[in-house]
């Protein structure tokens, strides 16, 4: 059997009620060339089997514990043979023609990261997300949440500022120069680390709205989801961005605290406790991020101006407290967050002009 092209991996926990849908729109995908894989973290409700049972051709790993997305998807990689990676939710159904649209794109732009047009499984005519925005305090929304997919600019192609985990690819050699996803951020923003990694390594994260898929979307927030948000929003931004930058970012970060903590007091003592958790974990962690942080600082190609290039000083309150409060809140705290972030690009940009004009003194002087 030739090698294929495009390695479509799904990782699955609890999803048989969603990976037949799945698979069954992917396999009937018009391309010439491409395999899927199913990594299955454990689940209890015979995901693994019916996937053995229905796709004979589908190549299933069974992890045997739950290795989260990160480590799962990056399971799923090690045994792919494409020379693309496409990364797939199992509550996502694939529209005709998708891997086409999504390999087109990609293959125009073979060093960068590409984010399929999301749509609402609930309403397949309005956005779940076009792309991801990533703020300036790390946390990540939706881009395009709840607009019609025919409207401008979600009907164009362009850079993004992160990928969506539900549906993207990569190439091979690209996932494996970033060193894969964050295994163990466990659940929650391994994208948005993996695309801000991809940044700081010179590289692009691109967004092809013709390349439909349609997700079963939960906007909300439990509290466990809350906790590995917190935390690994920290944990991200420690990663990727110079002490500096984060010094300049300190209003941002101060600010986005005031938010997570208003939501927390909202919803309740689970809430509460789940984010004096995140705190923590991380206070406990320190070294271990550290260690990571040394790690991901080797792959720098590009300075801290170029990763924020893509980053948005608004923050979509209504995504995070409806759209009565999500207003109110946003009229109060966005122009805070853009004065901060504006403030922070001219500086970067004075010392990138300051360092410049040193370097072509020195060398006028040799």
């Amino acid at each position: 059997m030739p090698q294929p092209e495009v390695s479509v991996i799904i990782v699955t926990y609890q999803s048989a009620d969603a990976i037949g849908a799945c698979l069954t729109a992917l396999v009937a995908q018009d391309y010439l060339s491409y395999e899927i894989i199913v990594v299955d973290n454990a689940s209890s409700d015979q995901s693994a089997a019916l996937v053995v049972a229905g796709f004979p051709d589908v190549k299933v790993l069974e992890a045997g514990v739950n290795l989260g997305f990160g480590n799962g998807a990056n399971l799923g990689a090690a045994h792919a043979s494409g020379r693309y990676l496409v990364f797939l939710n199992p509550d996502t159904i694939p529209a005709a023609g998708f891997l086409a649209a999504l390999m087109a794109e990609q293959q125009q732009h073979p060093a960068a990261l590409v984010t399929a047009q999301i749509t609402l499984g609930s309403a397949p005519h309005l956005i779940n997300t076009a792309g991801n925005v990533v703020h300036s305090s790390g946390i990540t929304c939706c881009r395009g949440l709840g607009q019609p997919t025919a409207t401008a600019p979600y009907d164009r192609a362009g850079t993004v500022s992160a990928v969506s985990g539900a549906a993207f690819s990569i190439s091979r050699a690209l996932f494996d120069y970033l060193g894969g996803f964050a295994g163990d951020f466990f659940l929650y923003l391994e994208d948005t680390e993996l695309s801000l990694r991809a940044r700081m390594s010179g590289y692009e994260c691109r967004y092809a709205p013709a390349a439909l898929v349609s997700h079963r979307y939960g906007s909300g927030f439990g509290p466990a989801k809350f906790y590995y948000l917190e935390r690994n929003r920290y944990w991200m931004l420690l990663r990727i961005l110079r002490p500096a930058t984060l010094a300049a970012l300190l209003p941002s970060l101060l600010l986005s605290e005031a938010v997570a903590w208003g939501f927390a007091l909202k919803s309740g003592p689970r809430h509460i406790w789940q984010k004096l958790r995140s705190y923590g974990w991380l206070g406990r962690n320190l070294p271990r991020i550290l260690a990571s942080r040394g790690a991901v600082q080797s792959l720098r190609r590009r300075d801290d101006d170029f990763v924020l290039q893509t980053v948005s000083g608004e923050l979509e309150f209504t995504q995070l407290a409806g759209p009565r409060l999500g207003r109110l809140v946003g009229l109060m705290l966005n122009p805070l967050f853009r004065l901060n972030l504006r403030l922070l690009r001219n500086n970067l940009a004075r010392s990138k002009a300051r360092a410049q004009a040193a370097a072509m003194n020195t060398a006028v002087e040799r």
